[in-house]
């Protein structure tokens, strides 16, 4: 059972006294000087969250046909008992050696160059998000142009890095990006798109982590090859 948070504590512990004081006509012995409990008043909607966009950048890494390997990380650690019957931490990632300090982005894999335009849907969840121009590769032939992606994936309304883990996260994107990769900081599936389609076609990616949301909304509804 997990325990309670010691302002809760200390709040039942303030019923109580109240509670005995009033049967014997006394104030409450004890106060606890709590402030009171704050209410959400507002709740964010639930598609606005950073779950909801890492869900929808899954599903798309899990079904594009550019994708060869997808991975998504998760920070922290836990315990587990080791053979000895000791509990040890095992930390989810541990970056070794790195050029500064930075973060290992949610998603990061290896995404393949052009052989062959199809045209095919791009379903998330219920909906058709898109008619996008994807790649066809065999799987039975080398990967000389493929290309290592890395997607950190925040709420729909962020615009930019402004604490010291998103400036580490911006850290490890521009280092995929310096060596060739696609490195970007995405608040929708459709970001993942056109940074795809964007880096493959020839052009150089505007999607850097520094770039305001209005930039990249703009790309998005003014993407030609959709």
């Amino acid at each position: 059972m997990p325990k309670k948070p010691l302002r809760e504590t200390r709040r039942e512990n303030q019923s109580a006294h109240k509670f005995y004081g009033a049967m014997y006509g006394k104030p409450p012995m004890i106060d606890e000087n709590l402030k009171p409990k704050r209410e959400i008043v507002k709740r964010s909607d639930k598609y606005e969250l950073e779950a909801s966009v890492v869900a929808d950048i899954s599903r798309l890494l899990a079904h594009h046909p550019q994708v060869l390997f997808a991975c998504r990380s998760n920070s922290g650690a836990a315990y587990m008992t080791g053979r000895d019957g000791k509990e040890m931490p095992v930390t989810f990632n541990r970056i070794i050696r790195s050029p500064v300090q930075m973060r290992i982005s949610d998603f990061w894999g290896v995404c393949l160059a052009s052989k062959e335009v199809i045209e095919t849907p791009t379903i998330i969840g219920n909906k058709q998000i898109a008619t996008m121009k994807v790649i066809s590769q065999a799987f039975n032939v080398k990967y000389p142009n493929a290309r290592m992606f890395a997607i950190e994936c925040k709420r729909r309304n962020w615009t930019k890095p402004t604490d010291q883990r998103e400036h580490e996260q911006a850290a490890f994107l521009q280092m995929v990006r310096d060596a060739g990769g696609v490195g970007i900081f995405a608040t929708c599936a459709e970001d993942v798109l056109n940074a795809f389609n964007v880096e493959f076609s020839g052009t150089p990616a505007a999607l850097s982590p520094e770039a305001p949301l209005e930039r990249r909304v703009s790309r998005r509804a003014t993407r030609a090859d959709f």
